[in-house]
């Protein structure tokens, strides 16, 4: 009858020729998880035998760790050895020591020292306890780890300097379908999406809760996209918070859901080394393959994308929308992460969160570089009334219905630095810049209209059924150019305070709708001064504004409106957006940015004209839309 060694040494030999038969086909796989925890069983069981026998001398416990580290060799590089694989043979010795099935010995340990860097009170700074020799055999010596280490580095720093470019709109509107999926595969991707955290801590480990704490001095209470994380993986921080890239109503919902799942619901608490989260991780690597492959890139030196991508995109879409001008990204980074907290003063910068710098943000092609532009959502900063919120006004061509009179206006009412003590406490003056500002705005929404109209007379019309409305259509297009003609004028001599007159008594109706527009009214009290125009990203700027916000959130809730009020459903307009305070160069950065979404909602609801389709139905859905707005902090109408 065959020994227990024999049969330990047959089984590994079957093992070990199937694993060369693969690399010599140059299969992916190299060894199968089954194969892996075999051969880590039969070690372990050696390492008992001797012990047992008493031959577990130094010299050949270092033997039988050389044997199994050439082999691993063979399959992986030192790095995945390092990190993935040596960890598992060392745990599995520890857990063997630790049940009793090894005893320490002269023999087979050894005493190492240790020492505590910032031990609490009361406990040691130094000591030193028995360390086995197979743990030793099983960790790289000192320099190799260091250099390995330097080719992490190296690796991380060549993804930093050729980042990969992600399109914000088609990223997360992917991630917002798929946080709206009843699968848990999606929703366990869709969470790890929105909120940064790490596989198992949305599957088992994390908690997430309506909870604020030290980001108040970022963000105050009430903030529509903050939650409290407990929870943590690796290095188990306390409770703290973190920001959602969708409201964070929408994610407790998810998480809520996805825990309910009874698949879901049996691994409350397991770790992530645990073999039931191991094969759903490998489940959900496959699917993040497969739904976000087309919207996130392969960073440099991956062969493809998994859920820890979706950890690194995370870092600037949150830094997009969160990060303040005067504060540095890696501060609010590496807390995001869980690395370095803000409250944590004392500590430097965490190298780890380097890492993560894998992408930058785009939309069209052209990337995003505005910070902040949803910390406008509650208001930490404070910023000015909804008409004062806009920015400068956008240079634009001719083909795009462009107004070169809104880029000229505040250049030449504007008083420069050196005559400002001649024109102080002038009221003509006062009024001329004043009308000036306003013209500057409502040149965003001719220019807003007239880019629609051409649009639809580049794509011949919306079709036959839609003719009278394009004819109508036509016919703003030419009210608009005469609009255009009389601003030109002013422009050319703003001090024509008559015409300035003049020119508001035009009536500014979005998208010539007859419902939901206010009346025309008389010249408008002045506004104050306009802004000084700055050479900035003006789209950019629009987009941090929180009408910006508060429009984005506007059509997220008439796709809701459209979902639990099938008959009552509301096609989506400029008119729904002013109809809310959005101010005009906010409703032209919306229409321009969502233009598609947009465009698939209204086709989705019906081919009747927008007008036709929306009349009487409008005054429900806002009021259920500003209800929604005032809740979560994005509108607060003025009596």
């Amino acid at each position: 009858m065959a020994s227990l060694a024999q049969t330990f040494d047959t089984t590994r030999a079957e093992i070990v020729a199937a694993m060369e038969a693969r690399i010599e086909k140059g299969d992916r796989t190299k060894l199968a998880k089954k194969e892996l925890d075999e051969l880590i069983s039969i070690l372990v069981a050696k390492l008992v035998e001797m012990n047992a026998l008493g031959t577990d001398t130094k010299a050949a416990i270092d033997r039988l760790c050389a044997a199994e580290q050439v082999l691993l060799e063979m399959a992986y590089p030192c790095s995945s050895i390092n990190s993935v694989y040596f960890p598992r043979y060392t745990k599995a010795i520890k857990a063997a020591i630790e049940a009793g099935r090894i005893s320490l010995n002269g023999k087979n340990s050894y005493p190492r020292r240790w020492t505590k860097r910032n031990p609490l009170p009361g406990e040691p700074s130094s000591g030193s306890e028995a360390r086995h020799y197979a743990l030793d055999g099983f960790t790289y010596p000192i320099e190799v780890q260091a250099q390995l280490r330097a080719t992490t580095t190296q690796n991380a720093n060549a993804r930093q300097d050729d980042r990969q470019p992600v399109d914000l709109d088609a990223y997360m509107g992917k991630v917002n379908l798929l946080l709206a999926s009843n699968d848990p595969i999606d929703l366990i991707i869709a969470i790890a999406a929105v909120t940064g955290r790490r596989h198992t801590e949305v599957v088992s480990l994390g908690q997430l809760q309506p909870h604020v704490g030290e980001m108040a001095q970022l963000i105050p209470q009430g903030h529509p996209y903050l939650l409290r994380f407990t929870g943590q993986q690796k290095a188990a921080k306390s409770a703290y918070d973190v920001l959602t890239l969708v409201p964070a109503q929408d994610v407790l919902l998810a998480v809520e859901k996805l825990r309910a799942t009874a698949d879901i619901h049996d691994l409350d608490g397991v770790a992530s080394d645990d073999p039931r989260m191991e094969a759903l991780n490998a489940r959900v690597n496959r699917r993040v393959v497969k739904v976000l492959d087309q919207v996130l890139p392969t960073p440099k030196g991956f062969t493809n994308i998994s859920i820890h991508r979706c950890r690194a995109v995370y870092v600037p879409i949150a830094l997009h929308y969160f990060c303040p001008a005067n504060m540095a990204e890696q501060r609010l980074a590496q807390h995001l992460l869980g690395h370095v907290l803000l409250d944590d003063t004392t500590t430097g910068n965490a190298s780890v969160t380097g890492h993560y710098y894998q992408y930058y943000l785009t939309r069209n092609g052209k990337p995003l570089t505005a910070r902040g532009v949803k910390l406008a959502a509650s208001g930490p900063i404070p910023l000015p009334p909804d008409e004062l919120d806009a920015p400068v006004t956008q240079p634009l061509t001719d083909t795009e219905g462009a107004l070169i009179v809104a880029d000229s206006l505040p250049a030449k009412t504007t008083p420069s630095p050196q005559g400002n003590g001649a024109r102080e406490g002038d009221p003509v003056w006062a009024t001329i810049s004043s009308q000036a500002a306003t013209i500057s705005t409502q040149a965003q929404t001719i220019s807003a209209q007239a880019a629609t109209i051409d649009r639809l007379a580049r794509s011949g019309g919306g079709g036959q059924g839609d003719d009278s409305e394009f004819k109508a259509l036509k016919v703003e297009h030419e009210r608009l150019l005469a609009m255009l003609e009389e601003l030109k004028a002013i422009a050319a001599d703003p001090n024509q305070l008559q015409a300035a007159q003049r020119f508001f008594a035009f009536d500014f109706d979005l998208e010539g709708e007859d419902e939901g527009a206010e009346p025309p009214a008389g010249p408008p009290a002045a506004p104050s001064p306009a802004r000084p125009q700055e050479n900035d990203n003006d789209h950019d700027k629009a987009q941090g504004t929180k009408p910006y916000q508060r429009g984005v959130r506007l059509l997220e809730l008439a796709q809701q409106w459209a979902q639990e009020h099938p008959d009552a459903t509301v096609k989506f307009s400029g008119a729904l957006l002013k109809a809310v305070g959005i101010h005009a160069a906010a409703i032209k950065a919306i229409t321009t940015d969502l233009d598609d979404d947009i465009e698939a909602f209204n086709k989705s609801l019906g081919n009747d004209s927008l007008k036709t389709h929306n009349k009487g139905r409008t005054e429900p859905f806002l009021n259920f839309a500003s209800e929604k707005l005032q809740q979560e902090g994005l509108y607060n109408p003025r009596s």
